[in-house]
């Protein structure tokens, strides 16, 4: 009964980290949209106040570093937001960051240098 009690004040300190939620600076588009996604969560999981799609996807393209997407932005908000998931604008401004040259393309050389690595370790083993 006591935790119900603290609900609506955990609600509201959640509130505010959603008000205030901004990218970092050295932070990607996924990145950014894990962290807000895992406080979104919290919030619809207290069941006092439900975010919709529309918010998420209005939060997201607000909390973007400017100048970096400026251009997106102006982009997004001419889309119907409510009616878009937050991972169809993720994915737009992931495609945004690859054009732009502001993320590299990290992860896919990452796993290839490991998988040679593999390979290359294993093709020596003895039989």
């Amino acid at each position: 009964m006591r935790a119900r009690r603290m609900w609506p004040t955990k609600n509201i300190i959640l509130a505010d980290e959603l008000t205030s939620f901004k990218q970092l600076d050295n932070e990607s588009a996924n990145d950014m949209f894990s962290h807000l996604n895992t406080l979104v969560n919290e919030i619809n999981n207290l069941g006092l106040k439900q975010v919709t799609n529309g918010e998420v996807n209005r939060k997201i393209i607000r909390c973007l570093r400017k100048p970096d997407y400026d251009i997106i932005k102006i982009v997004l908000l001419k889309e119907d937001l409510d009616n878009k998931t937050p991972n169809q604008v993720i994915n737009t401004i992931v495609a945004h960051e690859y054009s732009m040259g502001i993320i590299k393309q990290e992860s896919t050389s990452t796993s290839s240098q490991k998988s040679l690595a593999v390979k290359h370790t294993c093709k020596h083993q003895p039989r």
